[in-house]
């Protein structure tokens, strides 16, 4: 008995140690199985405390479009809202027809996965599940859930807007086309995001906690003012650290045409220009 007990041991420190390197070495430990596919500790992590944190109550009955919908919901959602305008003709990719030309803000929010924003026909939006979805003055708000493990799409028809908000938690996002806005408001909590193409943007807000980000800004870095706070963190402009890390300082500031205000907890910014 005694030497099953040590082989036992053995085979969970050999496995503990195998977790550990191949995390270390970049790797995702796989714990869970659900929605007909294999998912990683972490997000099954992140999928319980979203869990927990919004979807409150279970309900089940006939929605507005005539279809028998049962689950789990945030407060304040049930089945009448599938068809009604929140979550469209469903809970994937549900988005109701909207007003191209009548779209000048957006509010886009992923929660877990991978997506990438890019140039297309209308508004629209593939491989995730739609949390909540609607235009209201001039403004589509939309607000993402990982559907699976593929990266899903969001789709835009113009690339210039008055304002853009962008909120990031626990997801990876590509904003894989060049915007042009008068403000831009980005919250990044344990994610990515990456701004692969030029950003033009008079105001840039950006408040990045644990995760990461790489901004693409249009024009040169002259043209812009700062006002950077970094606690762990570290903020950088074209490779020279501004704040934290090896820079020696926790704030930066400097005047300029264009506005860059930045928070970094214990994340990372980087900061590119074209020019």
């Amino acid at each position: 008995m005694k030497k099953l007990i040590i082989a036992c041991l053995v085979v969970l420190l050999a496995g503990g140690a195998l977790a550990i390197g191949g995390a270390a070495a970049g790797g995702e430990l796989y714990g869970s199985y659900y929605d007909g596919a294999l998912h990683s500790v972490r997000e099954s992590f992140l999928d319980g405390s979203d869990f927990v944190r919004r979807r409150l109550h279970y309900e089940e009955g006939y929605g507005r479009d005539g279809v028998w919908h049962s689950g789990w919901f945030e407060d304040g959602y049930g089945v009448d809202d599938f068809g009604g305008g929140h979550f469209g003709d469903g809970f994937d990719d549900g988005l109701a027809d909207l007003p191209d030309s009548d779209i000048t803000k957006l509010d886009l929010s992923f929660d877990g996965g991978n997506y990438r924003i890019i140039e297309g026909d209308t508004f629209g939006c593939t491989g995730a599940i739609v949390r909540k979805e609607s235009m209201h003055n001039g403004k589509w708000e939309l607000s993402l859930k990982r559907k699976n493990s593929t990266e899903a799409t969001v789709t835009l028809p113009q690339t210039v807007f008055e304002e853009l908000e962008c909120n990031v938690g626990g997801a990876s996002v590509v904003i894989d086309l060049p915007l042009t806005v008068q403000e831009a408001e980005f919250n990044v909590g344990a994610g990515s995001l990456t701004a692969a193409e030029a950003l033009d943007a008079k105001k840039i807000e950006l408040d990045c906690g644990m995760g990461s980000a790489s901004l693409l800004l249009a024009g040169g870095a002259d043209e812009y003012g700062y006002e950077i706070a970094a606690a762990l963190g570290s903020a950088t402009l074209n490779d020279d650290e501004l704040a934290g890390g090896i820079a020696g300082t926790r704030r930066a500031e400097r005047r300029g045409g264009r506005s860059l205000e930045i928070n970094v907890g214990a994340g990372s910014v980087e900061l590119f220009t074209e020019d």
